[in-house]
C-alpha cells in the first residue's frame, strides 16, 4: 500500500509541477510579447502619431487656437495607479488651459493595450463652465493605425468643440 500511496503522492505533485512550469512558460511568453508590442507602439508614435498629432498642432496654431502634445511612458505612476503608454493632444480654449489639469479640457488620447496589441482612443469635449462629453471612443489593432484615422477622430473633438 505504501508504494501505492508513494506512486499516487509522485503522480499527483509531478502533474502539479508541471501545470506551475507550463503557467511559468505561459506568463513568461506572455511579457516578451507585451514587451514587443510596447516596442511597436513607440515605434509608431515616433514615426506616425507624434508628426500627425504636431502637423495638427501646428495647423491650428495658424488659425490662432493653441494645443499641447503630452505623453505618458508605460508604467508611469499617476493618481495613484500606473498608467499604459499613450501620447495625445490637449486643446486650449482658453488661457487658464494652460495651467489646468489635463482632463479639465478637450483632448484626443491614444492609449496602447499591450494585452490586446490595441491602440484605444480616449477623448473629451469638456471644456470648464461648458460641459462636453469624454470616454471611450473605439480601438484599432496596432498595425491598422492611419494618419487618417487620428485626424478624423481629431476632427470631431474639434468640430464639437469650436462650434
Amino acid at each position: 500500500m505504501t508504494d501505492d500511496l508513494n506512486s499516487k503522492l509522485d503522480k499527483i505533485f509531478t502533474a502539479r509541477a508541471e501545470r506551475l512550469e507550463a503557467a511559468a512558460q505561459a506568463q513568461q511568453e506572455a511579457e516578451v510579447r507585451k514587451d514587443s508590442t510596447l516596442q511597436e507602439f513607440l515605434a509608431l508614435k515616433d514615426a506616425l502619431i507624434r508628426p500627425t498629432l504636431e502637423s495638427l498642432a501646428n495647423k491650428l496654431s495658424d488659425r490662432g487656437q493653441e494645443s499641447r502634445i503630452v505623453e505618458t511612458q508605460d508604467g508611469e505612476h499617476s493618481g495613484g495607479k500606473v498608467n499604459d503608454a499613450s501620447i495625445g493632444i490637449r486643446f486650449w480654449t482658453d488661457r487658464g488651459a494652460a495651467i489646468a489639469r489635463g482632463n479639465e479640457y478637450p483632448h484626443l488620447t491614444l492609449v496602447l493595450e499591450k494585452s490586446t496589441r490595441k491602440v484605444n482612443f480616449f477623448r473629451s469635449t469638456m471644456t470648464p463652465g461648458k460641459g462636453g462629453m469624454a470616454g471611450g471612443d473605439g480601438s484599432v489593432d496596432l498595425g491598422s493605425l492611419t494618419e487618417d484615422l487620428i485626424n478624423q477622430k481629431a476632427l470631431e473633438i474639434i468640430a464639437a468643440i469650436y462650434r
